[in-house]
């Protein structure tokens, strides 16, 4: 494969991928790492070779090695076009690759908050886990992405669920001391009191910012009077 798509989808040459089309090579043919040229094409934002791909029948769904899609590779790089092209042509917005990261997880981690919404619009799952059980909201949580965790509770995500060391969104989000997030989730129901696998609380990770201690403190004391 790599002799015949694999140069002209990154390079975006799009006459060459049309010869090799036009002489009758499988659109669906995989490189050593199971990379298809719509796979690659997603890579590199060729949003043209991604369109005529899948007019010459190149399957949206194909996983390589790795099981990333041109999807979840796609919404990683910020490819808007390339995201609602794939998506308008049966492209499974919930597929996991083998690190369970989902589109949706992909895109909050790469902080592309247009993507997020499409993904949303096209029923993602706003609560997958990954294979370490952090979702989209945990991970927007940990790295300041305020934008796309005020989309994501909008849209339903539970503020509560917990990676497989049970931290949560609030407790990566006090170790880094990202106030205003710490200040959305606890106005979206955000339990202070959860400990994760070493019994440690968000209070208990704060100690970085007196500003986040003090939030977390007060909070702490209006939850335990409820």
């Amino acid at each position: 494969m790599d002799s015949f798509f694999r140069i002209p989808s990154i390079k975006g040459d799009l006459e060459r991928v049309k010869r090799r089309l036009k002489i009758g090579i499988d659109v669906n043919l995989q490189s050593e790492y199971g990379n298809t040229a719509l796979i690659f094409a997603s890579i590199y934002g060729r949003l043209d070779i991604v369109n005529v791909l899948i007019e010459n029948g190149a399957d949206v769904n194909l996983q390589n090695d790795r099981e990333y899609t041109a999807l979840i590779l796609a919404s990683s790089g910020g490819y808007l076009d390339i995201v609602n092209v794939l998506l308008e042509n049966g492209a499974d917005v919930n597929i996991q690759d083998k690190y369970g990261f989902s589109a949706l997880i992909s895109a909050s981690v790469f902080d592309h908050l247009d993507i997020v919404n499409v993904l949303l619009e096209n029923e993602a799952d706003i609560n997958l886990q990954n294979n370490s059980g952090h979702t989209a909201l945990i991970f927007a949580s940990r790295d300041s992405h305020l934008d796309i965790v005020n989309v994501l509770l909008e849209n339903g995500a539970d503020v509560n669920l917990h990676s497989k060391s049970r931290d949560t969104a609030l407790i990566l989000a006090s170790i880094r001391g990202h106030l205003e997030i710490i200040k959305v989730l606890l106005k979206n129901g955000a339990d202070i009191n959860i400990e994760n696998n070493n019994g440690t609380t968000a209070i208990m990770m704060s100690d970085i910012s007196p500003q986040v201690f003090d939030l977390l403190n007060r909070t702490k004391n209006v939850q335990e009077w409820r």
